[in-house]
């Protein structure tokens, strides 16, 4: 089997995973990013989004495949990767990154693409408490509502999450197209932490976690059960499977395990060790 790989810095602890492969980059300074551990030095510095790289026989779970893996570093142009455009009649065009294109090439020799892509959509909305006292329904999570809170209608809130998915969906249906792959799997970044009080890396977010207070626990898990629910339902509609993660990397009240975390919204090496154990279990029997 040989599985195909594209991600952002989610995709990090599943190539982490799969051993050695930082040899593959271009030799640029790797210095570290305030933050951020260890793991994403050089994350800004380097244009890796156009290098592929390849790691023949690699076990994941029962499973042994070959991988051709595309790493996407923030701080580059093809982040985005699909640009979108209005024409005049009012329908939209979407065009591909060369990095997306170059990928989605390559992987036409993939039977099955894994995409890691984005996965900080929701970000500053579930971290920091710098808006007035609101609280919204998730069925998920029913009990009563946050103190004094202004109850937000359920409508506004699957809006501001079907917008975050949308950039998912039509990232993944223009690679399937390109690719020629027929197979997709989309993996969902994890769950947020219960406290992150103990954490030493707040990915850019601590002065203002520590300006405005960081929002509550419940409010955050139901922003992404939320998301999570948006992703399922629209990425199912364009015939890509959704893989959330795995039940236990998360405790009994729904929250990401601290210690499988990298930081305020990464997992670590072990996690995603996890991660592709569950993405073999998807696939299947061993080949």
């Amino acid at each position: 089997m040989k599985i195909g790989l594209i991600g952002h810095s989610h995709s990090v602890c599943l190539m982490d995973a799969l051993g050695p492969w930082r040899d593959q980059l271009p030799a640029v300074f790797k210095g570290p990013r305030a933050g951020y551990s260890s793991s994403f030095d050089g994350w800004d510095a380097i244009d890796s989004g156009r290098t592929l790289i390849r790691l023949p026989a690699r076990k994941i779970g029962n499973l042994t495949a070959d991988f051709v893996c595309a790493v996407v570093f923030g701080g580059t142009e093809d982040y985005g990767l699909v640009r979108a455009e209005t024409r005049p009649d009012k329908s939209i065009s979407v065009a591909a990154t060369p990095m997306l294109v170059n990928a989605s090439m390559a992987f036409r020799e993939c039977d099955v693409v894994v995409s890691v892509l984005f996965g900080n959509e929701l970000g500053r909305r579930i971290w920091l408490d710098d808006l007035p006292r609101y609280d919204f329904i998730e069925e998920s999570l029913p009990g009563p509502m946050r103190e004094d809170a202004r109850p937000i209608d359920r409508r506004y809130i699957e809006q501001g999450v079907e917008e975050y998915v949308s950039r998912v969906l039509m990232t993944c249906m223009t690679m399937r197209q390109l690719s020629q792959r027929p197979r997709f799997i989309h993996v969902m970044p994890p769950p947020p932490l219960e406290d992150p009080s103990h954490l030493n890396f707040l990915e850019g977010l601590g002065d203002a976690m520590a300006k405005h207070g960081t929002l509550p626990a419940r409010l955050r898990l139901k922003w992404y059960r939320a998301y999570a629910r948006a992703m399922r339902t629209m990425l199912a509609k364009g015939g890509i499977d959704v893989l959330t993660p795995p039940a236990a990397a998360f405790n009994e009240r729904g929250f990401f395990w601290e210690d499988l975390s990298n930081g305020l919204t990464h997992g670590n090496t072990r996690y995603g060790a996890m991660v592709w154990a569950a993405i073999a279990n998807a696939l299947g029997s061993p080949q």
